[in-house]
């Protein structure tokens, strides 16, 4: 069985694929799931697009890459 953070986790990958870096706020706010609060939505894309998540990003693509292993 998953633990919850392992679900959360997931949920807000399937969330991101919808999420595009060149979209306006309107576009990425109208795409909100119907499962998700809009206050909630807001703070993901807003997360999404600062630095802090794009650093992170970068330091686990390149963690997956030195390891041979899918990101």
């Amino acid at each position: 069985m998953k633990t919850a953070a392992m679900k959360w986790k997931e949920f807000k990958a399937e969330l991101k694929k919808v999420y595009d870096d060149d979209m306006e706020d309107d576009e990425l706010f109208a795409l909100c799931d119907d499962r998700v609060h809009m206050d909630d939505w807001r703070w993901l894309v807003n997360h999404w697009r600062s630095l802090e998540a794009a650093v992170s990003y970068k330091l686990l693509a390149h963690f997956h890459n030195v390891c041979g292993t899918e990101l």
